[in-house]
């Protein structure tokens, strides 16, 4: 069973328990706003935390081993030695391919004519719709510069 530590600031009434076990049922449960209580208490005291049992004692210091086993610890470390260096060799492989393919990717994606990494960018063909926009934009671009232009010579 679980009780909260939080204490209204007023008297407790049906209402004010309501409001609360609503506030609680819809909110994140906070370690520090619980407290531990027996279900045949009243909760009027705190539990203290479970103490180790007196069987459950530090780990004990480990009887002598036998040849055979320290044999067997020494042959498992030397396993677990090569599988780690073969786990680094493996990944410092996987590395390099990594860093060979953003190479490669790098320089096949350089435009030289922008001097930018624009990739395949601009070396397509054009369709007659966006070709159609572009040369409108520029002519209405080369347009209102002759007009001012003009304006600028006749005045």
């Amino acid at each position: 069973m679980y009780q909260f530590d939080h204490q209204p600031q007023y008297p407790v009434d049906l209402i004010a328990q309501r409001d609360e076990k609503l506030k609680i049922s819809s909110s994140v449960i906070k370690s520090w706003n619980v407290r531990f209580v027996d279900a045949d208490t009243d909760g009027s005291d705190y539990c203290e935390p479970p103490v180790d049992e007196p069987g459950m004692t530090a780990a004990e210091p480990e009887a002598e081993l036998t040849p055979e086993q320290e044999e067997a610890i020494r042959n498992a470390n030397e396993i677990f030695a090569r599988l780690e260096a073969e786990k680094a060799a493996d990944e410092a492989v996987k590395q390099a391919e990594i860093e060979a393919a953003f190479a490669a990717q790098n320089e096949a994606n350089y435009n030289a004519a922008t001097n930018s990494y624009s990739g395949a960018y601009g070396t397509g063909p054009i369709s007659e719709d966006t070709a159609a926009q572009a040369a409108s934009i520029l002519a209405e671009k080369k347009d209102a510069f002759t007009d001012m232009l003009s304006e600028l010579q006749n005045s």
